[in-house]
């Protein structure tokens, strides 16, 4: 049935492309226009790229190919009958008339109109799945699936890719024109609260980090110790340096643990975590200005580009083609 499904298909798609075809077919297999001509209606002896054909009665061109299908339609209408037979005795249907509904492709597929020989390929299909799930056969695993399986993923990559490079050429079209400014806005003002919120809770967290404090004192001490050496104010005191270096390192280490202390103490208070939620406001009631204009925008136009130029360069690789070559 499967064999029998494919050679009828093919005939369809024979007999549908055969005047686009026929030049080809008249130049280079003539053997097959003179045997397929009379199906079609094609005078004798006509070896142009226009043909005349003979019209019936009715005015319409003379088309005999149901007599090529008429064979195919006879034994799918035996065996959808059979399988209808079949589903009744196993009862795999609470009613007999429910089979020829579900299998309405089958019941399309065989009528001898030319508008439903489109319905042929689900039965092409109907078969290759219940061969797919049948445990007496290798389908699915063969060559054949194996190549539609890779033709089919190489088409749809193919239409996807080609699809998400043009949405990203718009993309990158917006963004130079100047439409990222606007988005930010949209995007970023609506749920400004929550990012400041967001913002206000990590600053509390890292100011309050014993580890950076040490970090940061560490840092302090050495640069302490460097502006004891270099700092023209600090060389006109009337001290040696034995004195005068502990001296600025103590008063230094001194002011810093004070700094640190009240600030850990100020942010555990409601009024320091409204003190920094407001500095976190205007910082970020600025950087909303400089949307539009300045050296932040095009700083982020830019990302944005390159951004969209590195997904267009990824999407143009074609994997189905480097999974071959990798195979090989």
């Amino acid at each position: 049935m499967a064999y029998l499904a494919i050679v009828n298909v093919l005939l369809i798609a024979f007999d549908t492309t055969y005047f686009w075809a026929r030049p080809f077919y008249v130049e280079r297999l003539p053997a097959v226009a003179e045997l397929y001509d009379p199906v079609k209606g094609v005078e004798p002896g006509d070896a142009t790229a226009e043909p005349v054909r003979r019209r019936g009665p009715d005015g319409e061109p003379v088309d005999r190919f149901w007599l090529v299908d008429l064979p195919f339609l006879l034994f799918f209408a035996a065996e959808l009958f059979a399988r209808w037979a079949a589903a009744v005795r196993r009862r795999s249907f609470e009613r007999w008339w429910l089979y020829p509904l579900v299998h309405w492709y089958d019941v399309l597929g065989i009528v001898p109109a030319q508008q439903f020989r489109f319905f042929r390929l689900f039965r092409l299909v109907s078969i290759y799945l219940r061969l797919k799930r049948s445990h007496a056969v290798s389908v699915g695993d063969d060559v054949v699936s194996r190549g539609v399986a890779w033709l089919a993923d190489a088409v749809s990559e193919e239409v996807t890719d080609r699809v998400t490079v043009r949405v990203l050429d718009l993309a990158q079209r917006e963004v130079a024109a100047g439409a990222l400014s606007q988005v930010t806005r949209q995007a970023l003002l609506p749920r400004r609260d929550e990012v400041r919120r967001h913002v206000v809770d990590r600053l509390a967290a890292v100011l309050s980090d014993p580890e950076l404090h040490e970090r940061l004192g560490s840092f302090l001490r050495l640069n302490l110790d460097a502006a004891v050496a270099s700092s023209p104010a600090l060389r006109r005191v009337p001290l040696p340096d034995a004195v005068l270096a502990p001296l600025v390192r103590t008063v230094g280490e001194a002011v810093y643990d004070s700094i640190v202390e009240t600030l850990t103490a100020s942010l555990a208070t409601e009024e320091g975590r409204l003190a920094l939620d407001a500095v976190v406001d205007e910082v970020m009631e600025a950087f909303t200005d400089t949307l539009g204009h300045g050296e932040v925008e095009r700083l982020i136009e830019a990302t944005v580009l390159d951004l969209l130029a590195e997904m267009k360069a990824a999407v143009a690789v074609r994997r189905w083609a480097v999974d071959e070559a990798g195979g090989r």
